[in-house]
């Protein structure tokens, strides 16, 4: 009998930024590939209001005017409300999916997560840090207790920035953004294809989403400091929800596509909003960075920052004055970068999914592999990775090999389980993880050359060079055709 699909519908209420939106986006690739790699076929969708549903390409998404083009288009949103609660109630009645995850509002934008919650078996809400006066809400205290998970994209260390019941379940997964070193490109590469100079200093500016109404003054006054100035380059990252003028020239490249974060190994220093996506992307690309607070409401963007210079990685612009914007611009040369540890939460809260979907009726066998699959995520995306195979492909190969390998792999698996709950993967199971890895690469290499072989005489192979440990990089087509 064929699997059951896991059907997700991610929700992202947006306006002004993209935020919501991308967090969800990262989590959602994430699930895909770690799907892949456990063989479990999914149905994932996008539900946004965000203006730029463009960034979600490579998912099914359906779309929702957002308040701030309400606003603008009539100057009365009531009206809509109606509308949209309807939409959105058919929508996942007709979905009918199994998990649906909703960020930073747990009522919805409308107040219709009450219309529609019953329609969905799992609901999960993802806790960004909010404005504190907001988060003691009455109303959205009442709301989190109606959700099965609550994820805080955040370390266990934090809990006190997340004010929540004791009786509610919540995981901490980690900060989750957009950055990996698996989908970076390396300095050199990623310079060349902007056209940077080996001498030229590539500068990074950004007002975010490009929505906020102080966009176009940010980053105009950044240019007319910066763009003068002898063996400088400018990559502006106007963004998707940016509408007012954009500067060409010689000194500027104006970027306004997706994923500029591949480009962030070759930055030398970075003028930027603290918005969640990129206060976090250019912290874990390890950028030096000057970073200014947009009042956004909800989003406390002043409190992040008071975090990153407590941490002491980055600097407060706090105006847009020439002389002050050249302040700023000789220290961060003189600033030495220094990257912590890489940390991406978007598989970990991945991982929290899946294990909640095992919960339901059949699916238990599922959530004892949960957590190497995450360990075999964790270990790709950290990583620059020299493969055009994808992680869902080799990591499947990777845990059917350590399945048929004389290796101990209960024990892998309770250190695995013993690991998730800490949050830490101990040092003796990492390079058990690398050689699962290592195997998987090979096997798909080998699987991609013997394309005729059926799938089981492929497996009964595979398990024959488990059982002898013959390390398969040394394995061509000659042993494949073999007796």
């Amino acid at each position: 009998m064929a699997m059951e699909r896991m059907r997700v519908v991610f929700y992202g209420i947006n306006g002004q930024g993209l935020g919501h939106l991308s967090r969800l986006l990262h989590i959602g690739r994430a699930l895909r590939e770690l799907a892949q790699a456990l063989s479990l076929p999914t149905d994932i969708s996008f539900l946004t209001s965000s203006e730029a549903p463009q960034i979600a390409w490579d998912f099914p998404v359906y779309k929702i005017p957002s308040k701030t083009v309400l606003q603008a288009h009539s100057g009365d949103v009531s009206a809509a409300k109606a509308h949209n609660r309807f939409f959105i109630s058919n929508l996942l009645g007709t979905l009918r999916p199994h998990q649906v995850v909703m960020d930073t509002l747990p009522q919805g934008s409308w107040g219709e997560f009450t219309h529609f919650r019953d329609y969905c078996r799992q609901r999960v809400f993802v806790n960004r840090t909010i404005d504190p006066n907001q988060a003691e809400d009455p109303i959205r205290a009442s709301h989190l207790a109606l959700y099965d998970l609550i994820l805080c994209p955040d370390l266990a260390d934090a809990a006190h920035r997340y004010p929540l019941p004791p009786e509610l379940s919540r995981a901490f997964t980690g900060a989750i953004h957009g950055y990996q070193p698996s989908q970076a490109w390396g300095r050199e590469y990623a310079r060349q294809a902007l056209g940077v100079r080996p001498e030229e200093k590539l500068i990074y500016l950004s007002a975010g989403g490009g929505g906020d109404p102080e966009a176009v003054r940010q980053l105009q006054a950044l240019i007319d400091t910066l763009s003068p100035l002898p063996q400088v380059k400018l990559l502006v990252a106007y963004g998707p929800l940016y509408r007012g003028p954009i500067t060409y020239g010689p000194q500027v490249i104006a970027y306004q596509a997706a994923e500029v974060v591949r480009y962030f190994a070759g930055l030398d220093l970075a003028f930027s909003a603290t918005g969640y996506n990129s206060y976090h992307e250019l912290r874990a690309a390890g950028v030096p960075t000057a970073f200014f607070a947009q009042p956004k409401g909800m989003d406390r963007q002043d409190m992040r920052l008071a975090q990153g210079l407590a941490e002491g990685w980055c600097l407060h612009l706090e105006s847009f004055d020439a002389a002050h914007i050249m302040d700023h611009y000789h220290t961060l040369l003189a600033k030495v970068p220094s990257p912590p540890p890489y940390q991406n939460g978007a598989s970990r809260a991945a991982g929290h999914l899946l294990r909640l979907y095992a919960k339901l009726p059949g699916q238990q066998p599922l959530k004892e592999r949960v957590p190497l699959a995450v360990l075999l995520h964790d270990l790709w995306q950290a990583e620059p990775q020299g493969t055009t195979a994808s992680f869902g492909e080799v990591a499947a190969w990777a845990l059917a090999w350590a399945a048929q390998s004389p290796w101990a792999l209960e024990e892998q698996q309770e250190q695995a389980h013993a690991a998730w709950r800490t949050g830490t993967w101990p040092a003796t199971l990492l390079p058990t993880a690398q050689a699962w890895l290592a195997a998987g690469k090979a096997l798909v290499r080998l699987r991609h050359q013997a394309t005729d072989i059926p799938e089981g005489r492929f497996r009964k192979l595979m398990a024959r060079w488990a059982a002898q440990e013959i390390p398969l990089a040394s394995l061509g087509p000659a042993d494949l055709f073999g007796p």
